[in-house]
């Protein structure tokens, strides 16, 4: 998941640096990257979650919060279902 203000979602150059990011974190074949990125907009109770498309998916993603982190997004890898249901 990356957070990311509205006004920093709706700024093309925020979104290409976003983009090479995740596109760099795909590995050798991206059709090997299959954990979809979720990208959180918005703050308090006025977030949107938004499931990227399938071209923005990473192989490894702690190496993906990483890099996004090492890039100034806030990112974190959290699970999308309780493994405990």
């Amino acid at each position: 998941m990356v957070e990311l203000d509205p006004k920093l979602a709706g700024d093309i150059e925020q979104q290409h640096r976003l983009r090479n990011v995740i596109r760099s974190n795909q590995g050798d074949d991206p059709k090997y990257a299959r954990v979809p990125v979720i990208a959180v907009i918005g703050a308090n109770q006025q977030r949107q979650f938004v499931r990227l498309g399938a071209q923005f998916r990473v192989k490894d993603p702690e190496a993906a919060v990483n890099a996004l982190v090492k890039a100034n997004f806030q990112a974190k890898a959290t699970p999308l279902m309780d493994s405990h249901l």
